[in-house]
């Protein structure tokens, strides 16, 4: 008999240790919010949080162990994986070692075809490590900033809402059940050149691209916005369900 509960891997933050800290300064933290694992648990799914480690094997460890992939929300990639080499001054870098590390599990699970939801930052290192682009910093490059996208203040406001458009027959389309959808927001890069074998499955009406899916069969969903937050909303839960539901197949007895 399958398992009743597909494991679902989930990129976890990373803080390095600092050289010459003591306390719980001399060592690294690896974290993740509880509002992603949440949201697996309540679609079905085994949460799997992961230490972001390179050596040895681990991300295809860890892609043969689990059935699924969710790429969390972080800080930015490295303009160098794009083919920029200066940031932007607004770019908030990801420790390398999580860098490495999402890039390396991503592929092995690319590799073995097994499913992805990438949200946020896990939906630009996919089209990014696909071969796409990113705008580094979009108030630069949309005319007017007409919607706020950027979580200003974590401590005093909610994430600011706007809707965005799905595109009619796709899988995101079906997924969420709707062509129109509000949604959050918490960026300030976003997807520009779409990486070959995706297609575009979200606009905001700023022209912000919201959401990516393979363009053949049904591996690779992603989204700029944080549905973690609003599985009480069902179309955004259905996200959670849908990559349950896709990792299934590859539940082992």
């Amino acid at each position: 008999m399958a398992k009743s509960r597909p494991r679902i891997a989930v990129t976890c933050g990373y803080t390095p240790k600092k050289p010459d800290g003591i306390g719980d300064n001399n060592v690294s933290v690896v974290r993740t919010a509880t509002n992603y694992t949440d949201a697996v648990n309540r679609a079905g799914g085994l949460p799997v949080p992961m230490i972001p480690l390179v050596d040895d094997g681990q991300p295809m460890a860890y892609a043969e162990m689990c059935d699924g992939l969710l790429l969390t929300g972080g800080p930015d990639i490295h303009p160098r994986h794009f083919g920029e080499e200066t940031p932007h001054e607004k770019n908030k870098p990801l420790p390398p070692e999580r860098e490495d590390f999402d890039f390396a599990v991503l592929r092995a699970f690319l590799d073995l075809g097994k499913p992805v939801l990438g949200i946020c930052l896990g939906h630009q290192q996919i089209n990014v490590a696909l071969g796409g682009t990113i705008h580094q910093h979009l108030p630069d490059v949309v005319e007017g900033w007409p919607i706020e996208h950027i979580w200003r203040d974590r401590d005093t406001t909610p994430l600011p809402r706007h809707e965005v458009e799905i595109v009619e027959g796709t899988r995101l389309a079906e997924v969420v059940g709707t062509c129109r959808l509000v949604t959050n927001s918490s960026h300030h890069q976003g997807v520009d050149r779409i990486a070959p074998g995706l297609r575009q499955t979200a606009v905001a009406a700023d022209g912000v691209l919201e959401g990516l899916e393979s363009i053949e069969g049904d591996q690779i969903l992603t989204v700029q916005w944080h549905p973690e937050y609003l599985i009480d909303d069902p179309p955004h839960l259905a996200l959670f369900r849908d990559l349950v539901e896709r990792s299934r197949r590859f539940a082992t007895r």
